[in-house]
This record gives C-alpha cells, structure tokens and sequence, in this order.
C-alpha cells in the first residue's frame, strides 16, 4: 500500500513540475511587442545576415552594459537561458569552456530571460561559471531579438552582423566553427 502511495505522490509531484515550467516556458514565448522592438525599425532584423539590434542591461555587478558593434568593437555570443531550463543546464560547461578558451577575441554575455536576479546570479555562482551575466527581467530584449525557445544563441561579428543563430543547446565545438569562420573573412 506504501507504494501506491508514494508512486501517485510521485506521479504529481512530476505533474507539477511540468506544469510550472510549462508556465515559465509560456511566460518567455508570449510577450506583448515592446517599444523597443518597434523603435529599431525595419532595418534591423534578428537573423543571419541581419544588423543585430542594439540595447542594454544591467549586469551582475549592478552596472548597466551596453551592447553594440562600437561599444564591444569585436565578435559577440549572446546566449538567453534561464536557471529552470533543463538545456539551458546543460550547455552551460559548454559555454563556460568557450568563453575560458575565447575571451580574448569575443565578448560572451549569458542573457538571463525574466528570472530574480538573485536567483540567477545565486545559480551561476552555485555552478562556478564564470562569463559575463546580464538580466532582461522583463522579457524586453528576448522580445527584440525574438527568442522563442531557450536556449538561443546567437553570434554577431565585429560590424554587427547577426552570423549564427541556434534554437537550442549549443556546443563549444559549434561555436568554435562559427568563431573560425568568421576569422576567415
């Protein structure tokens, strides 16, 4: 009898797992249009060959951080996540392994999507990572960048020209790819 009980505890305990990231999944794919998004004007998109659009973010350290080809002034990986995301987790080693290899040459901001910032800063630092966190508590920029899923990763080179775009768990090895050819010209 015992464990019918805890096998139906389990079962909805799990239910209710899914159902709040279910929940959290709705809250990053159904914002309304910001005015942010409407103010880059139709110049600018958020695919492969496109101008990245330009903003800023508060940072770990409480600093607002600019993001744009003339602040930055090299190649740039954006990578929205959030703590819940079970791919998000796990691509982290990941993108902590590139930004350790590559910091001399790109700029990496792990983009948090509409979390605390305390918890999310509370979750890199659990983890040991160490790249470059920046908080869009509102949703506004993955709006404006127009990220559905999460993670996303996107590269943007030197000119501010969006050159790779994932949907998805990225890979060092994928990054390194884009990296290299980029260099190439």
């Amino acid at each position: 009898m015992n464990r019918k009980v805890l096998a139906v505890v389990g079962v909805i305990l799990l239910a209710l797992s899914i159902y709040n990231c279910y929940e959290a999944w709705q809250n990053v794919h159904h914002r309304q249009q910001t005015t942010a998004e409407t103010a880059q004007g139709s110049d600018v998109g958020v695919t492969v060959g496109h101008q990245a659009p330009t903003f800023t973010l508060e940072n770990d350290k409480g600093e607002k951080a600019a993001v744009n080809k003339d602040e930055i002034g090299r190649i740039y990986v954006l990578n929205f996540w959030a703590s819940w995301c079970p791919p998000c987790r796990a691509e982290m080693p990941d993108m902590e392994a590139f930004y350790q290899a590559d910091q001399d040459k790109v700029a990496f901001y792990a983009i948090n999507l509409e979390e605390p910032k305390e918890k999310a800063a509370s979750f890199i630092q659990g983890q040991g990572y160490t790249f470059p966190l920046l908080f869009d508590v509102n949703g506004e920029v993955g709006h404006l960048f127009k990220v559905r899923d999460i993670p996303t990763t996107i590269v943007v080179d030197a000119k501010g020209v969006i050159r790779f775009r994932k949907s998805g768990a990225t890979t060092r090895a994928e990054l390194e790819k884009v990296l290299q050819s980029i260099e190439k010209g």
